[in-house]
């Protein structure tokens, strides 16, 4: 059922407009499901959503969150009133190549590159950033304690060869051409333990 109401046109016409009803239980217009609870067409905010805010992550794509959370990445909340994360990343110019192909493979989050003059080591760095989505809650909640990166067993079961390959992209380093080394001073001694014993498991010693 709609209601009618009177408007005056240029012309001083008097014409009859339909306006639809609006009732308790509407499904909001962003096509969340969800239902309205004021008069509107859309939920507070909805009407903004980026086109990928329902997406789901591959398992590669998540791989690879988790390998570069490990490193050099970070997954936070850009302020208190945000509900999803986004992730951020620096590296050095010298890395602008690694850097880019990281933020292609993510491009379905919709990243984007910045590259700025650098006042510490080197003239430029390059960062990525995605948007801030509900795929990338779950992640932050395996991955943050309080704030802080929490090494796991649970998170590093879940690496793959790509989320390997990221995690020794953004912090690893070759010594001689013989041995492989992984800068881990980030975190616990706790968690390094885990981080050796993991490795163990899949490799044999190191």
């Amino acid at each position: 059922m709609h209601k009618e109401s009177l408007v005056l046109d240029t012309a001083g016409l008097v014409k009859r407009r339909k306006s639809p009803s609006w009732k308790l239980g509407s499904i909001c217009g962003c096509g969340c499901g969800e239902e309205l609870t004021h008069q509107a067409k859309y939920i507070n905010g909805h009407d903004k959503r980026p086109y990928n805010w329902d997406i789901e992550l591959t398992t590669d794509e998540r791989s690879a969150i988790l390998g570069t959370i490990a490193g050099d990445s970070s997954l936070l909340l850009p302020n208190n009133r945000s509900t999803n994360p986004r992730i951020t990343c620096n590296h050095g110019e010298i890395q602008r190549d690694w850097a880019m192909h990281k933020a292609q493979f993510l491009q379905r989050l919709s990243t984007r590159v910045f590259e700025r003059p650098n006042a510490g080591y080197g003239n430029w760095h390059v960062s990525y950033s995605t948007a801030c989505l509900p795929a990338l809650s779950p992640i932050l909640d395996l991955t943050y304690r309080q704030g802080t990166k929490e090494l796991s067993k649970t998170w590093l079961s879940e690496l793959n060869s790509i989320g390997l390959a990221w995690w020794i992209g953004d912090d690893g380093s070759a010594s001689g051409g013989r041995s492989l080394h992984l800068h881990t001073e980030g975190f616990t001694e706790g968690e390094n333990e885990i981080a050796r014993d993991w490795f163990k498991e899949q490799y044999g010693p190191t």
